[in-house]
């Protein structure tokens, strides 16, 4: 659909090759990207506008304002148009003001999970602006359905790319380790705590068992003094899918989830995965491609751990059904997944303007 807008952004942290913003090079779009360095011109009108961005919380700031800006631009050139908001959290705020002048429809996609939404977006007067929202995990619905009428909400999964993340034969894997090893990826919503609780259990036990934890450099602290890890950070994209490939096991304790792209990544490379269950994790993953561990404890983790490591068959399973699983989520899927809400909700807005043109007859 060649009337809509994208308004994008690129997260910290994330593969190039990975992140929310990819499915956008699947639609038929134009890119508004986050506005990051602002003109003199950016800067003389956020501060003018200032109000409207400190009232609204955290994630929006002025380059979110600035961002919308250029939206605003776009918004007044013709009606008809949609407007998708792909971090909604960060990006969206002011735009529904101009809907008095032109009769356009916003889309926005949340990502946090309910309790730190909440935290985030303070003022949200906003919402009853938006048309569709977009959510990449139900733990959000109930929230959201109280903030707008319920049948505005869409779950959408979030996608990954399934031509780069792939598995390797299993007995090319096999070769190459010596040790068994643990694979952990990632920073945000991650459980440390229980993951060095789990890594200080297994180096006395089983010292045979390593652990590769690719993490932000600020996280490392956390594994001060600990044995059988190897701690990365900065690693290209071709590293991070070796690292899929080749460990025997993702083990991934999450403090929360909506949707996670290391989850998705390691499901896309084949991985027999342990991670914690949450409703958001439940969106992505089910008993048959994983083990999903009670919160916070790390006996079960270890358990899990010790339980796959001995049972190849069983591996053999979740590693099989991990990777079908992640075609259902690939980019080309998830980009048809969002077109047909765009068609739903612009076809909704045709037949609101009859029946508006109707009344007034």
């Amino acid at each position: 659909m060649s009337n809509v807008n994208l308004i994008v952004q690129r997260q910290g942290g994330h593969a190039a090759v990975s992140g929310y913003d990819r499915f956008a090079e699947f639609l038929d779009a134009r890119v508004i990207n986050r506005i990051e360095r602002l003109t003199f011109g950016q800067r003389i009108a956020a501060r003018l506008l200032r109000k409207f961005y400190l009232q609204s919380g955290l994630w929006y700031g002025k380059r979110g304002l600035a961002t919308e800006l250029v939206a605003a631009r776009q918004w007044l050139k013709s009606s008809g148009q949609i407007f998708h908001f792909v971090y909604g959290e960060n990006a969206f705020r002011n735009l529904g003001r101009l809907k008095r002048f032109r009769q356009n429809l916003i889309i926005c996609t949340y990502h946090a999970p309910p309790e730190r939404f909440v935290e985030v977006v303070l003022d949200r007067e906003h919402l009853s602006d938006i048309d569709a929202i977009l959510l990449v995990s139900n733990t959000g619905r109930g929230m959201f359905s109280e903030l707008v009428p319920p049948d505005r909400v869409h779950f959408i999964p979030h996608g990954v790319d399934t031509e780069f993340f792939y598995p390797k034969e299993q007995e090319e894997v096999a070769s190459l380790n010596s040790k068994k090893k643990c694979l952990f990826v990632g920073s945000h919503l991650r459980d440390f705590e229980l993951l060095t609780d789990v890594i200080k259990i297994m180096a006395k036990s089983d010292p045979n068992v390593e652990f590769e934890v690719i993490t932000l450099k600020k996280d490392h602290h956390y594994f001060d003094g600990l044995e059988n890890i190897q701690l990365r950070t900065g690693i290209s994209d071709e590293e991070l899918r070796s690292a899929y490939q080749t460990a025997d096991l993702l083990t991934l304790p999450l403090s929360n989830a909506t949707a996670n792209n290391s989850l998705l990544e390691a499901m896309a490379c084949g991985m027999a995965i342990i991670t914690t269950d949450l409703p958001g994790t439940r969106d992505y993953v089910d008993d048959d491609c994983a083990c999903l561990i009670e919160r916070g404890n790390a006996e079960a983790f270890v358990h899990a751990i010790r339980s796959l490591l001995a049972n190849p068959e069983r591996r053999r399973k979740l590693v099989s059904r991990s990777r079908e699983r992640a075609l259902d989520f690939s980019f080309e899927r998830v980009a048809a997944m969002t077109e047909k809400v765009y068609k739903k909700i612009a076809d909704q807005g045709i037949r609101s303007k009859v029946i508006d043109k109707d009344l007034t007859t």
